[in-house]
């Protein structure tokens, strides 16, 4: 998000309007998170605090989704993946809001109560997503789960021609995407969209000065340019500021305590913007995506300071295909756990369960089952815990005193051992189409009623699985 930048858009008549049957045939990414918030029926803000997700959530999603087909529109969903926490000032403060919302409640305020929760909860939360992700790909849609940021993997999609069209938020400009689809009613047959090049002859600057622009009036990622700050704020002075100096220069006039700071902070996002890793569709490895186009600035050296080190590609796919969250391999390639979530009810009951030894002994299990097949160095490597109520570590600075400092434990693995022969025997006996999770599960059950030769041989010591065909392998990765 840019501060003020879609509002100026607007007001420079920058968004333009077109008719759908333009987009027929064509096939559109979608930024899941923006389309999902942009959908009315989900804007629940009770659905939070009573511990669910909005009512009828399927049946909003579907009817969208039956409007596209109307369209003749293909969608292509993108699910956020990897990401940095925004600095601590752009954090707003859940737990005094959240108390405040139920004591409207209790006043019997439900216009206030409800305006209140709709600033504390959020309603597109990994739970959220988890079902819409597995939803889509039960409808047969597809799904993919970017390996860092979702705007960045639908440009690169859009640099290669796998998609022809972007859905999201105007900030895709700064990603170099070439027409933004920022709005769409498919009852009225219409959409909203932002062209790169009008918006770059209206400003009449070149595209590295937009992105400085954004930086300096504000994204999740960096502060506002102090200079800027001083009365009413608008996008046009972050205009003119990149117009009259460099972005460099305006950061070593700022005061000696904000100048690292802001160094750091535009440093950040020019390295998101510019190199942020995406999934190659050329040959199915994770690179920054400057590497991929030739043309941008160099990739720093140090950029896993920033991201992590990188992962297996193996790994990453496991997260493009929605197998694995991003959660694990998060944390054991930044060494850091930041647990976002917020209780519906905080207790220091609840805060001391975060942190205890059996949830901790549980984490430590759960990277160690990841760390096995990775590199040594991501099994010796300690991973620090940060729950919801702590400071959470941001780039650039010392990182507070971690709750729990988490260790991968080592444990034997599970040997699962069967044929090809045995999977069709089992698909023949459950009259099953697919493997999928479902299936292993029904699999291993009667297995273990049975005590069947699959759960006899579990903790037998031996070689690895002979895999010949792709259920198989999709069988063994559900086991595993």
């Amino acid at each position: 998000r840019v501060r003020h930048f879609p509002a100026y858009l607007r007001e420079q008549n920058l968004v333009h309007g077109g008719r759908l049957e333009s987009l027929r045939g064509l096939r559109v990414g979608f930024d899941v998170v923006y389309w999902l918030r942009t959908i009315q029926g989900l804007k629940d803000p009770f659905a939070t605090p009573l511990g669910g997700i909005p009512p009828g959530i399927f049946g909003f999603v579907e009817r969208e989704l039956n409007g596209l087909a109307q369209a003749g529109i293909t969608p292509i969903f993108v699910f956020p993946g990897m990401t940095l926490s925004a600095p601590q000032q752009f954090r707003p403060a859940y737990g005094g809001q959240a108390d405040q919302a139920w004591q409207h409640v209790v006043a019997g305020d439900i216009n206030k109560a409800s305006q209140t929760f709709a600033l504390c909860s959020s309603r597109i939360n990994s739970d959220l997503l988890f079902f819409i992700f597995h939803r889509l790909r039960h409808l047969k849609y597809q799904c993919f789960q970017a390996p860092y940021l979702a705007v960045a993997q639908l440009a690169h999609f859009a640099d290669q021609g796998f998609v022809q069209a972007c859905y999201g938020p105007h900030e895709m400009l700064l990603f170099g995407v070439k027409t933004a689809v920022v709005s769409m009613n498919p009852a009225d047959g219409a959409f909203d969209f932002v062209g790169l090049n009008h918006v770059l002859a209206g400003f009449q600057v070149p595209y590295p000065t937009l992105v400085d622009a954004c930086l300096v009036a504000g994204t999740d990622y960096s502060k506002t340019l102090p200079f800027l700050n001083q009365g009413d704020f608008s996008f046009s002075q972050a205009l003119t500021a990149v117009r009259k100096m460099p972005l460099a220069d305006w950061v070593q006039r700022a005061e000696d305590r904000d100048r690292e700071e802001l160094r750091v902070e535009y440093g950040v996002c020019r390295v998101l913007v510019y190199q942020c890793p995406v999934l190659s569709l050329g040959d199915l490895t994770v690179v920054p995506r400057g590497k991929i186009l030739g043309e941008l600035p160099l990739v720093p050296a140090n950029i896993n300071t920033l991201i992590g080190n990188r992962l297996p590609t193996s790994l990453y796919l496991l997260v493009v295909h929605g197998v694995l969250s991003t959660k694990l391999p998060s944390a054991l390639a930044t060494g850091i756990w930041q647990d976002r979530s917020q209780p519906l009810v905080d207790s220091v009951e609840y805060r001391e369960l975060l942190i205890s030894q059996e949830v901790s002994d549980l984490r430590c299990r759960a990277l160690g089952l990841v760390a096995q097949r990775l590199h040594p160095g991501y099994q010796a490597t300690p991973v620090a815990y940060y729950p919801f109520f702590m400071p959470l570590p941001m780039f650039g600075h010392q990182p507070p005193e971690p709750a729990v400092t988490l260790a991968p434990a080592q444990a034997p693995l599970l040997r699962w051992t069967f044929t090809a022969a045995d999977l069709q025997a089992e698909k023949a006996r459950q009259g099953a189409a697919v493997v999928d999770f479902a299936f292993c599960l029904r699999w291993h059950h009667h297995e273990s009623e049975t005590q069947g030769p699959l759960f006899q041989q579990l903790t037998t010591p031996g070689g690895e699985v002979a895999v010949e065909t792709a259920e198989m392998l999709g069988a063994l990765v559900h086991f595993r």
